[in-house]
């Protein structure tokens, strides 16, 4: 899961949308865009990745 600042720069950049599911704990979705599904969407997430590695958790 990215951190809120990294999920925050994306959606800035309009590659995420964000929605929040009002419950208890709040559930947060994130989805591409369309811009974020064009192969410069995937570009700039695959260039995000690597400066946000330690932020990011792995199953």
């Amino acid at each position: 899961m990215a951190t809120e600042r990294g999920a925050a720069c994306l959606e800035r950049d309009s590659l995420v949308s964000r929605t929040l599911t009002p419950s208890v704990p709040v559930r947060v979705d994130y989805e591409l865009t369309p811009l974020g599904e064009t192969s410069y969407g995937t570009r700039c997430l695959a260039l995000h990745g690597p400066d946000h590695r330690l932020e990011v958790s792995t199953p």
